[in-house]
């Protein structure tokens, strides 16, 4: 059997870029330092394969943050969009420099970035060597449904790769959950050829993500964040995991973790623990996210 593949962490460019995404995320007292250098070698001690790292800024905020100190409205949104386009850049490179180990995504933000912005960024990054695209409605304030989050759909089928997107029941930092995943029932009806990676299991909505994956064969889910606190005191158990995980379907859960913000020994511990028939562990451990790293054009 293939190796583990971590389908869904936030590996940042450097240790003091790690320390920044911590304090963005209100985490004090993290458990990783957060670069590739720290991520690889953990790779190795957990039997992962291959690790996708995941762009995630909060724009808006960055955005607000930037006018509250001064700036004009328009540089501090080219400010913002420099910062996705650095951040794209180093991970597309950390991908082709590690091609058999590593693999990420390109971060859009379809709020502060126009159509063509979001279409070129799209083109460059992935001939540079990413392998899809990632979206947080949650801090863009708005649906995946709404308009203007349409040429992420649209770009990631002309070039025939998946969308990642934050998912979850709750806000979070002021902002409303427009990752729900009800919001996703219009998008993967009118985009079916577009495969798209639900994280967190859809965070308090399980149900919800289970019915959605019923009725739609180009959603995927993903453990990321889930796995921490089995069987602990105010966590899941095993058993209820192991419930929600066949609800939805093996063959649609991908295994992550949210690195650096987790342990990912006692997560990859956790995930073996759980009693999955092998053919279940195959799907989840990697063989469904190889699948989403097949181009579909």
């Amino acid at each position: 059997m293939a190796g583990l593949i971590d389908f869904h962490t936030h590996t940042q460019p450097s240790i003091a870029a790690a320390q920044e995404f911590f304090a963005m995320v209100g985490r004090t007292a993290p458990p990783n330092r957060g670069d590739v250098d720290e991520l690889l070698e953990k790779m190795a001690e957990n039997g992962v394969s291959r690790t996708l790292i995941v762009p995630w800024l909060p724009a808006l905020d960055l955005a607000g943050a930037r006018v509250a100190a001064g700036e004009s409205r328009e540089d501090a949104v080219r400010g913002v969009i420099d910062q996705w386009r650095r951040l794209n850049a180093w991970g597309a490179r950390a991908a082709a420099e590690n091609p058999e180990r590593l693999s990420s995504l390109v971060g859009v933000d379809p709020v502060l970035m126009s159509r063509a912005e979001i279409e070129a960024e799209a083109a460059e990054r992935l001939a540079q060597g990413a392998c899809g695209l990632k979206i947080a409605p949650m801090f863009l304030d708005i649906p995946p449904s709404d308009p203007r989050v349409d040429v992420v759909w649209e770009t990631a089928r002309r070039h025939g790769v998946f969308v990642l997107s934050e998912c979850g029941a709750r806000g979070s930092h002021g902002h409303e959950p427009w990752g729900h995943p009800r919001h996703f029932h219009e998008v993967a009806g009118r985009f079916p050829d577009v495969r798209i990676q639900l994280a967190h299991l859809g965070q308090g909505a399980e149900e919800e993500v289970a019915r959605l994956i019923h009725a739609h064969r180009n959603i995927y889910t993903d453990l990321s964040l889930r796995l921490t606190g089995i069987d602990q005191p105010g966590g899941w158990t095993s058993a209820q995991l192991l419930e929600v995980i066949r609800d939805i379907g093996a063959d649609r859960v991908i295994y992550g973790t949210n690195y650096p913000l987790v342990d990912t020994a006692a997560y990859a511990a956790a995930f073996q623990g759980l009693d999955l028939t092998a053919e279940e562990r195959e799907m989840i451990g990697w063989r469904n996210a190889q699948s989403l790293l097949t181009r579909t054009a």
